[in-house]
């Protein structure tokens, strides 16, 4: 049983590095795209910022023993939180003209908090899932480097 749920996780986490390297190429094309949105720009820091202190959360409680404390209920209001958030800014981009790219973005940075989500939800409660911390964290980090890319374009366009 636990076999299974090591593949489930590694399937998870290759899904969400693929979605990553996805969202990065994706924003590496900016020709064709709206004007700078402060409100976007600032969400996308908002949520980048609630994703990484649940990672950092995570890790802390498996370095410290405390796996317990990072049962998936802890964290339920918060990954609710985050996506309602996503899901806010992906509705704003929708309305912008030529967001279309940023939608892409916003959608494939919920598809991999889903992951992370249900990857939670089998269990990160034992100090061997830190390198599975590790690599997400790895993961988002690209995803949201390349948004940040994207939005720091725009800014410049307006100057």
């Amino acid at each position: 049983m636990r076999t299974n749920q090591l593949v489930f996780k590694h399937t998870k986490l290759l899904t969400l590095i693929f979605s990553a390297v996805v969202s990065l190429a994706l924003s590496c094309s900016v020709t064709l795209i709206g004007p700078y949105d402060e409100v976007t720009d600032y969400g996308i820091q908002e949520v980048q910022g609630e994703i990484f202190v649940v990672l950092v959360t995570i890790k802390k409680n498996l370095i410290n023993n405390q796996g317990q404390d990072n049962a998936y209920l802890n964290f339920k209001a918060t990954y609710n939180l985050i996506e309602g958030r996503i899901e806010n800014l992906s509705i704003r981009s929708s309305t912008l003209p030529k967001y279309s790219l940023i939608v892409q973005q916003l959608t494939a940075l919920q598809n991999s908090v889903e992951d992370l989500e249900r990857i939670h939800q089998i269990g990160l409660n034992t100090k061997a899932d830190t390198s599975v911390i590790n690599t997400i964290e790895n993961a988002f980090s690209v995803q949201f480097r390349s948004m940040i890319v994207l939005q720091n374009g725009l800014k410049r366009k307006i100057r």
